[in-house]
């Protein structure tokens, strides 16, 4: 059983799959969330998650450290707003591991990053959801005020 699907499966429903499976990759994208096959040479300088494969559970975490880190901010007030910035500024879907990566000398601050990160998310500027066992956060979709 290749890729999950029956061996007897004729070239209509192959074609089907095959559709469906590309619908659900354009949904993804549009939703900022790609899955580079080779992030080194398609997005040098992002910060990439290895994605899991189905059935195969993974408990580490691939984080490539952007070409230009920016420093850390010292205070708590400066941490959130650069945090906040990241998030306007990239789309996308991020770990704490990959806003980590993201700042210079940020590695012994993980647990400071991830308190900024449920602080945003408790003044509703970003929003998070589990998957595989890591948890995303993204920006907060702003509604059009009336």
């Amino acid at each position: 059983m290749a890729y999950g699907w029956e061996p007897t499966l004729t070239d209509d429903q192959i074609l089907e799959n095959l559709v469906t499976l590309n619908a659900q990759r354009a949904e993804e994208e549009r939703n900022g969330h790609i899955r580079w096959l080779r992030p080194d040479y398609q997005a040098p300088g992002e910060t990439y998650v290895q994605p899991s494969l189905a059935g195969i559970t993974t408990e580490t975490e691939t984080a490539i450290t952007p070409t230009e880190q920016q420093p850390f901010p010292k205070t708590l007030k400066e941490q959130l707003s650069a945090i906040r910035d990241l998030f306007r500024t990239q789309s996308g879907e991020w770990t704490a591991a990959q806003v980590t990566a993201h700042f210079k000398g940020a590695n012994r601050k993980q647990k400071v990053i991830l308190d900024c990160l449920e602080s945003l998310e408790d003044l509703g500027i970003l929003l998070s959801h589990a998957e595989n066992g890591m948890t995303f956060w993204h920006l907060a979709e702003v509604g059009n005020a009336t």
